[in-house]
């Protein structure tokens, strides 16, 4: 343990800050003087860990399992600085878990072959990013995913209830906008396409006693991380939400702390399903996050973006890109 979490709000807050983490409506901007402000921001956080955990920040583990409480819900720990100047994914795969209990879960693994299910719906700032633009053409990125994805099966529309489908699916991945706030935890639509409908709530899917897909992806979710954690923040949402999908029959899943560029977000998302046949969920996941790291952000991605003209690359290594996007899962077993 590393302490009560309240403790922890406002050194979580001003790392969300220093990464560019705040309204997530307003304009991000990127210069040269505060691109690495969220490495002196992490030092902090790291002394006050290694105050309380022997040997350092997670020692030398080559795996991390993170039961967060509170706030630190919001605080990517795999983005933190450690002693060496790494980041702690640069070192460990790094999975979390929402109860400490679940770590004695045997959990089962990925399906080498598997039925995925993806729903897009305007996914976030541009005009384009609906799954059908006005051309008759889907956008570059949801073409990708099915030459990547085997077996994959686009959902547009409501047609019976969702409860009733979801058991003969494996794989799920939600390219929307997710915002629980909207409906509140209870009525919350993982599909959105389905929302209001019969059988669309998370409820409905904890209920059901048929299961659910195996493998969830969400790069869409938004928390209160998006306000600074200024309005009564306490990580409720990250909480109930993948408590509820695990109840239901998920067993790994893919959450967004906050909205990044959508084609950043489609890519890390597509690159981490086609390895679950291959790799476990953890693994898979580091992988994705490692392909991303070795590009840049183009500013034309987001309209929110501001990059200062003195940055002549914005590194996708920047926190702000990547580590939004948090894997929890249950099994941590290779696909079988």
């Amino acid at each position: 343990s590393i302490g009560a979490s309240r403790a922890w709000h406002t050194a979580v807050a001003q790392w969300l800050r220093a990464a560019r983490v705040h309204d997530g409506n307003k304009s991000l901007p990127f210069d040269a003087t505060t691109l690495d402000a969220w490495k002196k921001a992490s030092m902090p956080i790291t002394a006050q860990i290694e105050r309380v955990v022997p040997g350092g920040v997670f020692g030398k583990a080559k795996k991390v399992i993170i039961v967060p409480d509170g706030v630190l819900w919001y605080l990517p720990f795999e983005s933190l600085t450690l002693s060496d100047n790494q980041m702690l994914m640069e070192r460990a795969t790094v999975r979390y878990l929402p109860l400490l209990g679940l770590i004695a879960l045997p959990g089962s693994p990925p399906r080498t072959q598997a039925k995925t299910v993806l729903v897009e719906k305007r996914f976030w700032e541009n005009a384009d990013d609906s799954a059908v633009n006005d051309g008759g053409e889907s956008p570059l990125w949801l073409t990708d995913f099915a030459d990547a994805v085997p077996d994959l099966h686009p959902l547009r529309r409501w047609e019976v209830p969702t409860s009733l489908r979801i058991p003969a699916w494996d794989r799920l991945i939600v390219l929307a906008d997710l915002s629980p706030a909207r409906d509140g935890l209870t009525a919350w639509s993982p599909l959105v396409v389905d929302r209001g409908r019969p059988g669309s709530s998370l409820y409905d899917w904890i209920i059901a006693p048929w299961g659910a897909p195996h493998d969830v992806v969400l790069p869409g979710f938004r928390t209160a991380a998006e306000g600074g954690l200024r309005r009564g923040a306490s990580g409720e949402e990250l909480f109930l939400i993948s408590c509820g999908l695990l109840a239901s029959g998920c067993e790994s899943i893919i959450m967004s702390r906050w909205r990044i560029p959508s084609t950043t977000a489609a890519d890390l998302a597509r690159e981490y399903v086609q390895e679950l046949g291959n790799l476990s969920p953890s693994h898979a996941w580091q992988r994705s996050v490692e392909l991303l790291w070795r590009t840049d952000i183009d500013p034309a991605s987001s309209p929110r973006l501001r990059v200062d003209k003195d940055i002549d690359n914005l590194p996708a290594k920047h926190p702000f890109f990547w580590s939004s996007q948090m894997l929890i899962d249950i099994s941590g077993k290779l696909p079988k």
